[in-house]
């Protein structure tokens, strides 16, 4: 996961993680190298966010996308920042694609209103 601005590498949040029993180890994405280096065999999902916000820190899609399907791990995009004009994931390799809502309209939909994150998830038809 790309350190991003809402901290979601913070003390609190990997308490969160652990209260549903999942570990996450959080590294610069934009590194393919530590993002290989942070694989390990219980590695489940490889989570990432291009252009980072706020850094802006590029992640190479298909680079993460190789790795992930050579050890059969799920890649997930946050492509918010980008939006879907700009940067198509699935086309580049990735099996989840997240953009968040909240982020790219000030019309937040009833649904959501419930959430404290709301997203649109897209899929691979696998």
């Amino acid at each position: 996961m790309h350190r991003c601005g809402v901290r979601a590498d913070s003390p609190a949040d990997r308490t969160e993680l652990r209260r549903f029993r999942i570990a996450g180890t959080f590294v610069d994405t934009s590194d393919i190298r530590r993002v290989r280096a942070a694989i390990k065999p219980t590695t489940k999902l490889l989570f990432i966010e291009t252009p980072a916000n706020p850094s802006m820190a590029i992640t190479d899609i298909a680079a993460c996308a190789k790795l992930a399907k050579k050890d059969r791990i799920l890649l997930a995009v946050d492509n918010t920042f980008a939006t879907p004009c700009l940067q198509n994931p699935l086309a580049l390799g990735a099996d989840v694609v997240v953009h968040s809502m909240t982020n790219s309209s000030t019309a937040t939909p009833m649904w959501s209103q419930a959430s404290s994150c709301p997203v649109a998830i897209t899929s691979t038809a696998n």
